[in-house]
C-alpha cells in the first residue's frame, strides 16, 4: 500500500485548520517498510529575518486508516 504524510501548519493566534495543508503520497516499494518519524529544520545563514522561533506540540504518527 502506498505512503501518506500530510501536514498541517498555522500561526499559534489562530484555529488549528480543518483540512491538511500538504498531501503526498508515495507507492515505491522501498519506502513501504517500517521506519521512523522525525522532524528536520534548515535556516538559510542569509536569512535575514532572525530571530526566527520555531514550535511543534503534537507530533503524532498514527497508523493509516482505510
Amino acid at each position: 500500500s502506498p505512503t501518506t504524510v500530510r501536514a498541517k501548519a498555522w500561526n499559534a493566534s489562530q484555529a488549528e485548520p480543518s483540512t491538511w495543508l500538504v498531501t503526498a503520497t508515495d507507492a515505491t516499494a522501498g519506502l513501504q517498510g517500517a521506519g521512523s518519524v522525525g522532524l528536520s529544520t534548515y535556516y538559510s545563514s542569509a536569512a535575514t529575518n532572525s530571530p526566527l522561533v520555531l514550535a511543534v506540540d503534537d507530533l503524532m504518527a498514527i497508523p493509516a486508516t482505510g
